[in-house]
């Protein structure tokens, strides 16, 4: 499955990624997830969520809102592997994390 993943940070500060079937063809799902819990735990970001699990879209906004713009907007290595992750830990074509609205969309 393709997956287009867009992330943005506000107004004209928007980043959008097209990652096709064959560019995740090796990587499954749990890959995926795995890729990013790592990510997510070297953040040692505050949970989010109350009851102290965090979500994939909690880890996604934390990681991507913990290394900023600058990533997406030089298309970066980092920045590739992260939306291939993204896209396919999800399992959704469409992904979009907005930063500034604290939101993702699938």
């Amino acid at each position: 499955m393709d997956h287009h993943i867009t992330v943005t940070f506000g107004v004209e500060q928007e980043y959008g990624f097209r990652v096709h079937a064959a560019e995740t063809a090796n990587l499954t799902q749990e890959q995926a997830r795995k890729w990013i819990e790592e990510e997510y735990s070297n953040l040692e970001p505050d949970l989010p969520n109350p009851m102290g699990k965090a979500l994939l879209v909690d880890k996604l906004l934390a990681i991507v809102r913990a290394y900023g713009q600058r990533p997406f907007a030089s298309n970066t290595a980092w920045a590739k592997q992260f939306v291939r992750c993204a896209g396919k830990a999800s399992g959704k074509p469409n992904v979009t994390i907005d930063v500034a609205k604290n939101v993702i969309g699938f």
